[in-house]
């Protein structure tokens, strides 16, 4: 939607309030908006194998900041090139 054009990332933690958890947000925002680079944290686990939506990155937390700009940038760029 043209409403949400300037956004360009979802970065969101698995746990979430409601009914719909990080990794099915990242999936529903992957089919809306195909544009977005999406990062999914988790503090507890590691994901199981099939639960990232292919094209989106993982990070483990607690992380550095510098860490996590590195990502998000990756992230973004990966983005980019797939847009």
């Amino acid at each position: 939607s043209a409403q949400y054009a300037d956004v360009q990332a979802l970065i969101t933690d698995v746990i979430t309030p409601g009914f719909v958890d990080g990794y099915e947000l990242a999936r529903i925002a992957d089919l809306e908006f195909p544009h977005l680079a999406l990062l999914i944290t988790l503090a507890q686990s590691q994901p199981r194998h099939g639960d990232v939506p292919l094209g989106a990155w993982f990070l483990a937390k607690p992380v550095d900041l510098n860490i996590l700009g590195s990502v998000v940038r990756e992230c973004l760029e990966a983005a980019h090139r797939k847009a």
